[in-house]
């Protein structure tokens, strides 16, 4: 971020999580961080925050929710931030 004008991040949830702690650390902890770093970067005049479409503090999704949570602590760091939430922009396949 030294010497970057503008910081994109795109961190988010895998799609299978086994715990809570999971959803927490990806979508919580971790946006927070960076966005406090960001702050404390002077050059720093842009931040995009990647989010999802669904993210939602009422959803019966753990990691929509948590999402949402991740949004508000983005925010609280970095305010003028700009949180984009996209749907699925590529095919996804699952094999097993």
């Amino acid at each position: 971020m030294k010497d970057s004008n503008v910081v994109i991040s795109t961190i988010g949830a895998s799609f299978v999580l086994d715990k809570e702690q999971d959803y927490d650390e990806s979508n919580i902890f971790v946006p927070r961080n960076i966005a406090q770093c960001v702050a404390n970067t002077p050059g720093v005049k842009r931040f995009i925050y990647i989010s999802h479409a669904g993210a939602d503090p009422n959803s019966p999704s753990q990691n929509l929710r948590t999402k949402w949570i991740g949004e508000q602590e983005v925010k609280k760091a970095f305010p003028d931030v700009t949180i984009i939430r996209p749907c699925w922009t590529y095919n996804h396949f699952y094999f097993d």
